[in-house]
């Protein structure tokens, strides 16, 4: 992928390069992508930029080993990547780690990075990202705890949109991170991390499936810092411990967040309550 073609006998019409750029927008397979970057230069540099736009990564030595490879060899493709989704894992050699570090470094593009893990442990992430050139908008992260992740996290000013959905132990504080999130899918225990305001619009709140919910939460949440913004809350308590319909959970929301104006809270049926205490 990093040569141009050298087949140029069967030339396309001499369409714009945009119209080019528009009709590829509509192919969503990456082996056709990859053959039309065969047919033509001009082909190649319209197809080239939606083959390397989102990359599913495998944290292991042969994916990263074999990206660095191709970035090497054509440090401009780098800049087309704008998703990311890490699948963490455990590499076997600490000069992978290195090749993992140089393809953060390259990828100055970068808006969205997902962490696709049931993982709790990423202690690598600090290390390979630490040269980190791009500003992202959206951050999604399943299971990493937060403290393995957090300096990546305070230098990213400009998220919007943030997944978080492990269990916050360590009661770390976020302070002045994250300060341009709009929309939030987090486990209840990270709105403990704000102690300052938030333009929070959109808030999705659960419990970690791999952690008992803290018995503070489960009736009530804190929503102070979106007190002024906030405008839809989905609270998914199925997860819960506490009182099906939860009067004194909507009480609380009523009294923290008085200019909601779309709420949906989801508990679990009365039988199985009962199950969970027996």
């Amino acid at each position: 992928m990093s040569d141009y073609p050298m087949n140029e006998t069967s030339r396309p019409p001499p369409l714009p390069v945009e119209l080019y750029s528009h009709i590829f927008t509509f192919v969503d397979s990456h082996t056709y992508l990859r053959r039309l970057c065969l047919v033509s230069r001009a082909f190649y540099h319209a197809a080239v930029p939606f083959v390397y736009h989102t990359i599913h990564l495998d944290y292991s030595d042969r994916q990263i080993k074999r990206l660095r490879l191709i970035i090497r060899t054509n440090p401009e493709l780098a800049l087309h990547v704008r998703e990311l989704t890490l699948i963490p894992g455990y590499l076997s050699e600490g000069s992978t780690i290195d090749l993992a570090e140089e393809i953060f470094t390259s990828l100055h593009n970068l808006r969205v990075l997902t962490i696709d893990s049931l993982l709790h442990d990423f202690k690598d992430f600090t290390r390979i990202t630490r040269n980190c050139r791009s500003q992202l908008h959206t951050l999604h992260n399943k299971y990493v705890h937060l403290t393995d992740y957090l300096p990546f996290l305070k230098s990213q000013s400009n998220i919007t949109n943030w997944t978080h959905l492990a269990a916050n132990r360590d009661l770390t504080l976020l302070e002045n991170s994250l300060p341009n999130l709009t929309t939030m899918c987090v486990e209840a225990s990270l709105l403990r991390c704000f102690t300052t305001p938030r333009p929070v619009k959109q808030l999705y709140v659960c419990y970690d499936p791999f952690s008992y919910a803290d018995p503070g939460l489960e009736d009530s949440i804190p929503l102070g810092p979106f007190r002024d913004t906030l405008a839809t809350l989905s609270w998914d308590r199925s997860l819960s411990w506490g009182s099906v319909g939860g009067p004194a959970a909507i009480s609380s929301i009523a009294e923290q967040v008085p200019h909601l104006k779309h709420l949906c809270v989801i508990d679990v049926p009365d039988d199985v309550t009962e199950v969970r205490n027996g």
